[in-house]
């Protein structure tokens, strides 16, 4: 009330030039001294939240330059002209479905088949050792951060073996496939 009060007081201020934080740390201040707590009847301006809020008043309002954009009320972001997606809803009016077969995606191997090329690849060297990234690149695999964890999974499996820091070879009973060795796919 002693914002609105100090603002009236003076003929033609603006009531955007007050500032809140003004106001509220001379109540503190008027609080912990207990100073000017009832206004004198005569004058409403003697009180000390509105004297502050007087002699702190801020610069005017510089003039808009640029008219105020509205944002959609419906949508926190803003909409992407650079989308393929059309900007109003659309009606579905056909729908083309594509199946796969095994062999046609990498991406549908899923994980025994890329196990498989891992251990068919380090069997073409079957003593070297290799590193997660090498084999990676060599067998294109994309997510290199998921191949590492299917690289530690084996390991724990016992088809590999880690020699260093990303980098394994194979475990002794994955060897180059023999008919007496039966332990690896």
């Amino acid at each position: 009330m002693a914002m609105v009060d100090a603002v009236e007081s003076v003929p033609g201020a603006d009531p955007d030039r007050t500032s809140f934080t003004v106001a509220l740390q001379a109540s503190r201040d008027q609080v912990i001294r207990a100073e000017h707590i009832l206004p004198a009847p005569s004058d409403r301006t003697t009180n000390g939240i509105s004297t502050a809020v007087l002699s702190a008043l801020l610069p005017p309002r510089r003039s808009r330059t640029s008219a105020r954009k509205v944002k959609c009320p419906t949508s926190r972001y803003p909409a992407n002209p650079t989308s393929e997606h059309p900007l109003t809803s659309q009606n579905v009016t056909s729908l083309a479905v594509e199946i796969l077969t095994q062999s046609a995606s990498s991406a549908a191997q899923g994980r025994s088949g890329q196990r498989n090329r891992v251990l068919q690849h380090m069997r073409t060297a079957p003593h070297r050792s290799w590193h997660a990234r090498e084999l990676a690149t060599a067998l294109n695999f994309t997510h290199y951060d998921s191949f590492c964890v299917q690289l530690g999974r084996w390991t724990r499996e016992g088809l590999l073996e880690k020699i260093a820091n990303a980098t394994y070879r194979l475990a002794p009973d994955c060897l180059p496939p023999q008919p007496s060795l039966s332990g690896c796919p």
